[in-house]
C-alpha cells in the first residue's frame, strides 16, 4: 500500500487520495463525497478473485501523480470483467449501454445507437472503438469500460477539459500496443483522436485547445506507476508480482488443488507471453518525450524480461519432467501431490521439495544464471496464493545443465507441451541418473504411488548399469 496509509483503512486512504486531488485543483470536495467514492471504488474492486489488482493496486498508482491522473489511477482497473465475479451485479447498470456478453465480447458500435448522452460518444471516438463489433478485454475492453465508470462517478466534480484528461489517462493504460504501420505510437494516435473529437459536435464541451502536454505528462507518470513491477530494481520483485497476475488469468490457479498440466500451461503461457514483449512498447509516451530517466527503465525493463524468461523455463523443465514421470506412474495428479503442501498452516503435512533437497557449495556460473539459481532456490521476494516462492526442484534441475545444454532440453520440453511429443519422450529427454534421483524424491512426496514410481526407478537404476 501507498506509503502514509499504512495504518488506516482502505476507505479512508482511497477518501485521503481523492480529497488531496481536488486540493490540488483548488476544488475541495466533502468528506461525504470523498467517502461515498472510496466505498463504491473499494466494494467494486474487492473480489477475492482479484490478486495483482487489488485495490491496493490503484491506490499505489496513484501516487505522486497531478490531480486527474491520480484520480483516473483510482479508477484504472476497476473493471475486470474476465476476473471478477460478480462485475454484472456491482457494474452492469452503470455502464449501460455498453454492458457485455457473458463471453465478455461487446458490440460497441451496435451499442452505439443506444447512446443519448454525448459524452459517451466522446469516450468512444478518444478510444477510436466507433467501429468494434466484437472488443475483447485483450484489446481494451476492460480500460472501456473503466473509462465509463470514471465519467459517470466523476462528471459531477469534475471541468471538461479534466473529465478528458482522466478518460485519456485510462486510455493510455491498455497495454503493449506498437506503434502503427506509420509509425505512430498509441500517444501520437490518441492525440489525433482527441483533435478529431474537437473538431466534432462534441467540441462544444471545451473551452479551448485541449492541452496534449498535459494529456502526455499525466499519462506518463500514471504508466510508468502502472507498470512499476516491469521496471523494478530486481527481478525477484518482478517475479513476485508476475506470479500475482498469473493467478487472475488463470482461473484453474484459484482451486487450491490445481494439477501439474494447469501449472505446466500457466508457466508456458507467460513464458510466451514475456517473450512477445518489446520493453521500447511497453511505456506510453509520445516520440518526443523521452529522456535518460525512461531509457534506463526501459533497459531494467529489458533485463527483468530477459532474466524471468530464463526462469521460468527452469520452472517449465521442471514440472514438465514430474508430470512425465506421474503419467507414467498412474496419470497426472493435483500439483500438491508431487511438490509438496504449498500452505502454511497444514502442519500435518510438512513434506515438500524445499525439505528434501539439499544442496552443496553454490555452482561456478555466470552472474545471471546464478542469479536465476539463487532465487529459484531461495525464493521471489512475496509468497503466491498457489505455490511456494522456492522452486528448489527447478533450481536443482538447472545447475545440472551448462547455458546451452538447458535451452536444448528447453525446446525439447516445450514439444512436450506442444503435444508434439509423449511421456515416455519427454523423459528420454535426461540422463537416466537424473530421472532417478527425481524419482527418489518423489518417493517421499507422493508416497500413495511409492510402488510405481520405485518399479520406474528400477527401469532407469537399469538403463544406468547397462550405460555403464
Amino acid at each position: 500500500m501507498a506509503k502514509g496509509f499504512q495504518n488506516t483503512s482502505l476507505v479512508n486512504a482511497y477518501a485521503s487520495q481523492i480529497e488531496d486531488a481536488f486540493q490540488k485543483l483548488n476544488r475541495p470536495i466533502s468528506h461525504a463525497d470523498s467517502e461515498g467514492l472510496s466505498y463504491f471504488l473499494l466494494k467494486t474492486m474487492g473480489s477475492e478473485a482479484r490478486d495483482y489488482h487489488r485495490p491496493e493496486h490503484p491506490l499505489d498508482v496513484s501516487k505522486n501523480l497531478l490531480p486527474v491522473g491520480q484520480l483516473a489511477a483510482l479508477f484504472h482497473d476497476i473493471v475486470y470483467v474476465q476476473v471478477d465475479p460478480t462485475w454484472e451485479k456491482t457494474l452492469a447498470e452503470i455502464l449501460y449501454p455498453f454492458v457485455p456478453s457473458r463471453t465478455f465480447n461487446l458490440d460497441v458500435r451496435g451499442e452505439l445507437n443506444h447512446v443519448t448522452d454525448p459524452w459517451l460518444k466522446v469516450i468512444v471516438a478518444l478510444f477510436g472503438f466507433e467501429n468494434e463489433t466484437a472488443l475483447v478485454p485483450m484489446r481494451g475492453l476492460n480500460e472501456f469500460l473503466s473509462a465509463v465508470v470514471f465519467y459517470k462517478k466523476m462528471r459531477n466534480f469534475l471541468k471538461p477539459e479534466e473529465l478528458l484528461r482522466g478518460l485519456a489517462c485510462i486510455e493510455a493504460t491498455i497495454p503493449f500496443r506498437k506503434a502503427d504501420s506509420d509509425g505512430r505510437t498509441p500517444a501520437d494516435r490518441l492525440k489525433a483522436r482527441i483533435e478529431s473529437i474537437q473538431s466534432s459536435p462534441e467540441g462544444r464541451f471545451f473551452s479551448g485547445p485541449v492541452d496534449f502536454d498535459l494529456i502526455v505528462k499525466e499519462c506518463k507518470l500514471l504508466i510508468e506507476n502502472d507498470l512499476v513491477s516491469f521496471g523494478a530494481e530486481t527481478m525477484s520483485w518482478f517475479l513476485s508480482n508476475s506470479w500475482n497476475v498469473m493467478i487472475e488469468n488463470n482461473p484453474a490457479l484459484r482451486n487450491h488443488f490445481f494439477s501439474l498440466s494447469d501449472y505446466r500451461k500457466a508457466i508456458f503461457g507467460n513464458i510466451g507471453f514475456f517473450t512477445s514483449l518489446d520493453a521500447k512498447n511497453l511505456y506510453w509516451t509520445d516520440s518526443k518525450n523521452l529522456d535518460l530517466s525512461h531509457e534506463k527503465l526501459i533497459r531494467r525493463t529489458e533485463n527483468n524480461l530477459r532474466m524471468a524468461t530464463e526462469y521460468m523455463k527452469a520452472i517449465a523443465v521442471s514440472v514438465s519432467m514430474v508430470e512425465a514421470i506421474a503419467q507414467q506412474t498412474g496419470g497426472e495428479c493435483a500439483y500438491e501431490l508431487f511438490f509438496g503442501t504449498t500452505k502454511k498452516s497444514r502442519e500435518h503435512s510438512p513434506v515438500n521439495m524445499d525439505s528434501l533437497i539439499k544442496f552443496g557449495p553454490e555452482p561456478k556460473i555466470t552472474e545471471d544464471r546464478l542469479s536465476i539459481y539463487q532465487t529459484l532456490k531461495n525464493g521471489r521476494d512475496m509468497r503466491s496464493r498457489f505455490d511456494h516462492k522456492t522452486s528448489t526442484l527447478s533450481a536443482f534441475l538447472y545447475e545440472q545443465f551448462s547455458a546451452e545444454d538447458f535451452e536444448t532440453v528447453f525446446v525439447k520440453v516445450a514439444q512436450y507441451h506442444q503435444g508434439k511429443i509423449n511421456a515416455d519422450e519427454c523423459i528420454a529427454i535426461f540422463n537416466p541418473q537424473l530421472i532417478e534421483k527425481v524419482i527418489s524424491l518423489l518417493e517421499y512426496t507422493a508416497f500413495s504411488r511409492k510402488q510405481s514410481l520405485a518399479t520406474l526407478k528400477k527401469h532407469f537404476s537399469a538403463s544406468k548399469k547397462m550405460a555403464g
